[in-house]
């Protein structure tokens, strides 16, 4: 499965995602703009296998259109 966490560098953002990789078959799409969520919150997925980590807005509409094609 493939999920997008926006807010993925805040603090429920960031413990979903590292509930969801405990299954190997999840992939996920962490998206913050960091205006509250914190990178060191997800430092520690950087180079995950199975992890995209995108700095920007949900409000910007070529970064979702990117996502979701």
């Amino acid at each position: 499965m493939r999920y997008l966490i926006t807010g993925g560098a805040g603090f429920i953002g960031s413990h979903l995602a590292d509930l969801l990789l405990k299954d190997a078959e999840n992939h996920v799409i962490l998206l913050d703009n960091l205006s509250t969520g914190r990178y060191p919150n997800i430092a520690h997925l950087e180079n995950h296998p199975r992890v995209r980590l995108l700095i920007g807005s949900i409000m910007d509409e070529k970064l979702v259109d990117d996502l979701i094609r």
